[in-house]
């Protein structure tokens, strides 16, 4: 069982020709062993008459579960990963933990997908519906099971490893990704408290370890950060590159005094020898923060195993700047993959 969220970067073609900005594309798989789900996978587009034509919301989802694990609105996307463990630092904090959950099976509180529903439809559809920035800390500060959740927004992505009240936050605006396991995550040999755990074994009869959970989640996880990490070193070669053009090409040819160059070297341009000028690259220059992918390579990063695997039910790619799951695809039935590469 585990599932792979994160957000990357992207240029979008447009059919009309006009430049567009890059935005950031919201990636999900959703895995799980219960095979009879397959089945049952559907994607609801919500709207509010008398225009039906425009689509306010979008839950990926399975017939009868209400809750959104999988959503996307304009101006936000979300979802939903398992988390196989919590804080069991006291005593104090296991039996509110437990407890909360014993309130939720109660109707007494809601479960954590049916709180991620308000913030992608609001109860009453005519509410205005709260920015990233707000949804994210009202979130960490309501009760709810241990779990990890990827918000985006189009601009900015946060991941929260969420525990009952409290989340270790991580913010990007390029690329970031989340499967099951913790950013720093302590190894279950040193931690008496992570053994097997009951709820990685559903829906496939068989008890999964923590540590195999894990290991298995650090590998798709490093797997995806690959592809990303691949489109970097190149655009930092390329820039590379023009730096060594660019060092070439500010050659003085006007054997200018020493006082001249210096007095030169104050603008913000260098004059070249065929009379044009380049910028001066500053020292701090963000490389990273220029890189980009299309879709079509977010969409193969995202179908390519580990990341999608014999049990992912389904993969998506969502757009929250346009608030809408611009691809997507069902596996009606478990892949088979030729794991010796």
């Amino acid at each position: 069982m585990g599932c792979t969220s994160g957000a990357a970067l992207t240029k979008l073609d447009n059919p009309a020709g006009e430049q567009l900005q890059p935005r950031l594309l919201h990636f999900r798989t959703l895995d799980w062993g219960m095979d009879e789900l397959r089945q049952l996978l559907v994607c609801f587009e919500y709207v509010r008459g008398p225009d039906y034509d425009t689509v306010l919301a979008t839950n990926i989802t399975y017939i009868g579960f209400v809750g959104v694990l999988t959503g996307v609105r304009r101006g936000l996307s979300v979802s939903l990963n398992f988390r196989p463990n919590h804080d069991t630092s006291s005593w104090l904090r296991n039996y509110r933990y437990y407890g909360s959950h014993l309130l939720v099976l109660f109707g007494m509180r809601r479960s954590i997908s049916s709180m991620l529903r308000r913030h992608i439809l609001p109860p009453d559809g005519l509410s205005p519906l709260p920015a990233l920035d707000k949804v994210w800390p009202t979130v960490i500060g309501t009760p709810s099971t241990a779990a990890y959740l990827i918000f985006c927004d189009g601009v900015d992505a946060v991941v929260l490893e969420k525990d009952h009240r409290t989340a270790h936050v991580e913010r990007q605006s390029s690329f970031i990704v989340a499967t099951n396991s913790d950013h720093d995550t302590p190894s279950a040999t040193e931690n008496g408290h992570q053994g097997d755990h009951a709820g990685a074994a559903l829906g496939t009869g068989v008890a999964v370890s923590v540590g195999d959970l894990i290991e298995d989640s650090e590998e798709r996880r490093k797997f995806m950060q690959a592809h990303w990490d691949k489109k970097v070193r190149q655009a930092r070669k390329v820039a590379s590159s023009l730096e060594c053009t660019y060092s070439t090409a500010r050659q003085d040819p006007m054997r200018r005094t020493r006082a001249s160059q210096r007095r030169g070297g104050e603008s913000s341009l260098e004059i070249i020898p065929n009379g044009s000028s380049l910028p001066i690259p500053s020292s701090g220059t963000l490389v990273d923060s220029q890189v980009t992918a299309t879709l079509k390579e977010v969409i193969k990063w995202t179908t390519t195993y580990p990341t999608t695997n014999e049990m992912t039910h389904f993969a998506a790619v969502m757009d929250p700047t346009e608030g809408k799951v611009v691809w997507i695809r069902r596996y009606l039935e478990p892949l088979a993959f030729d794991t010796h590469y």
